[in-house]
């Protein structure tokens, strides 16, 4: 352990909900230890962090190795405290936790809370609230089978959707119904969204690198990944006050982010670039498809096979899927494989998971 650190106090996300809010109050205030929320399924870490450290978040490890992201008290709270400035919150209001409390899109709900005196309100209740963090799987559901969770973000406020990409279809439908959605684009390392419907939040600087790969600065970053000596490591993706995300986006002249996708979203087949998540945005417009997922596996002619796992309306072939994509992209970008899917599958807080999905039985492929 580093002279500097001290141990991390593991809660499980099963404890009772006062117990949490508790124990993370004084993680805040600096009168109990740093915390990390964990499920009870899963072996409990032994922990230290650096003195300054409020919260430790384990990354859904998308690329890799999970990592532990520490997080200081003025981060969190800076976060909470422009999510409320934008929404025009006021003390007394609440939110709903729907949200793992193991990830950190569930641990912000309670921090914001913390911050308006409220306790939040647990899925499942009848009780109404007065905000709503949920993300795009959770808002598909409510349009179209959770008559209770539907009425639910009707009745909010504002519903701030994040972990995923939100298609284009479904934020039309629930603007539709009386849903005030806000995207939000964020991640561990930035304690949760900080940018909100494409822009960012007061005291966040956005820029893009050479690659195009999206770069945030702001007074909710976290202070970099615990080692295993309960230090900070040196990372490559924390620099100068500034971190390089793994996604790729553009800036308009107005300040506003349009996320492309991730950089392993960019593959190569027959000998052409391709970003899967362009081929799943046009595959989702077609007007039978409500979901769309793609994946690839090695192939020794084209490099790289593109699988497409939709949730349909009505069954579509793959050639149809094939010209669709081919009269709007290219026919080198359209799927050579497809798996008819009743929903996508999903990791951590609601991802699509790519990995599960290369791992089906196709339906058709060529």
């Amino acid at each position: 352990m580093s002279p500097r650190s001290r141990p991390v106090s593991v809660i499980s996300s099963a404890a009772p909900l006062p117990d949490i809010l508790t124990a993370l109050s004084k993680a805040l205030d600096g009168t109990g230890p740093p915390i990390t929320i964990r499920s009870p399924n899963w072996p409990w870490p032994e922990l230290s962090a650096p003195t300054e450290i409020a919260l430790v978040v384990a990354t859904s490890g998308s690329t890799g190795t999970p990592r532990n992201v520490a997080l200081t008290a003025a981060a969190l709270l800076n976060s909470a405290e422009a999510t409320h400035r934008y929404l025009d919150a006021k003390k007394g209001q609440r939110w709903s936790l729907r949200l793992p409390l193991t990830h950190i899109a569930g641990a912000m709900v309670l921090v914001r809370s913390l911050e308006l005196g409220t306790t939040p309100i647990i899925d499942g209740t009848s009780e109404s609230s007065d905000f709503e963090s949920i993300v795009p799987t959770q808002l598909h559901r409510a349009l179209t089978r959770d008559e209770d969770l539907s009425r639910a973000l009707q009745s909010a406020r504002a519903v701030l959707v994040g972990g995923a990409n939100l298609s284009k279809d479904l934020f039309t439908r629930a603007i539709e119904l009386g849903i005030n959605v806000i995207t939000t684009y964020g991640m561990s390392e930035t304690a949760g969204g900080c940018i909100y419907n494409n822009e960012p939040l007061p005291g966040v600087q956005i820029r893009l690198n050479e690659e195009s790969q999206i770069e945030l600065k702001g007074p909710m970053l976290a202070s970099g990944y615990l080692g295993i000596d309960g230090s900070i490591e040196s990372s490559p993706s924390f620099e100068a006050g500034w971190f390089t995300t793994t996604d790729l986006g553009e800036i308009s002249p107005e300040n506003q982010l349009r996320v492309l996708g991730r950089t392993d979203d960019i593959v190569i087949s027959g000998g052409v670039k391709v970003s899967l998540s362009e081929v799943e945005r046009v595959i989702s417009t077609h007007p039978e498809v409500s979901e769309a997922l793609c994946a690839v596996t090695a192939d020794d002619e084209w490099g790289h096979r593109i699988i497409v796992g939709i949730v349909a309306n009505s069954p579509i072939s793959l050639d149809e899927i094939r010209d669709y994509v081919g009269n709007r992209i290219s026919r080198i970008a359209a799927p050579r494989a497809i798996v008819r899917l009743q929903e996508i599958p999903l990791r951590g807080i609601g991802k699509p998971d790519r990995d599960v999905l290369a791992a089906m039985q196709c339906d058709e492929e060529i």
